[in-house]
């Protein structure tokens, strides 16, 4: 999985002039598909875009929208110079079997917390012993709680839902197919 803010999208010289909420409609999808393709994300599979607080390349912490998808696994990205080094290496983990093992085992290691809880058997929180103190939380946490809620809905209104109705995520030809059906429909019976 891959997550690109829209925020960057609109760096590129085809949407640059457009606002997140123009960048977001169904009609825009070929375009945004065609940048989020060349950043490393495989349009063959089912993108989807999510309302998050989130941080982009530019090192800007913001509330707005991110598309994820799946990542190219193709030697031209993996070459590119887009693609990171934990793009290279799940890149790289899908033709070598050994390599993938290795990730598979190591991503079940955890860290031990048990020092910061007040007894092995215990979630309570600690104030002495906490990893973070209550004045290391967001002030402002509820309001951009809300504002994600608000970013969500505004998504659900303008794309409608991103499964189909067999509970899969919708494909850009889904998108496609349903923009032209309600568009047939609203000639067809003028509304």
């Amino acid at each position: 999985m891959i997550c690109l803010s829209v925020s960057d999208l609109k760096l590129a010289t085809k949407l640059s002039g457009m606002s997140e909420l123009e960048i977001i409609k169904v009609e825009n999808d070929e375009i945004v598909s065609e940048i989020i393709y060349q950043l490393g994300i495989d349009t063959e599979f089912p993108w989807i875009y999510t309302a998050n607080k989130h941080r982009n390349i530019r090192d800007q912490v913001l509330i707005g929208y991110r598309i994820a998808g799946e990542i190219r696994i193709d030697e031209e990205f993996r070459n590119s110079k887009l693609a990171g080094i934990q793009e290279r290496l799940v890149i790289s983990s899908y033709k070598d079997v050994s390599m993938m093992e290795e990730i598979a085992e190591l991503a079940f290691k955890v860290r031990d917390f048990s020092e910061y809880l007040n007894d092995s058997d215990s979630l309570e929180f600690d104030e002495e012993r906490a990893l973070f103190g209550q004045d290391q939380l967001e002030p402002d946490w509820e309001q951009a709680e809300d504002h994600i809620r608000e970013l969500n809905d505004i998504l659900l209104a303008v794309r409608g839902s991103p499964y189909t109705s067999s509970g899969a995520l919708k494909t850009m030809q889904d998108y496609k197919d349903e923009l032209e059906s309600r568009e047939f429909y609203s000639e067809k019976y003028d509304c």
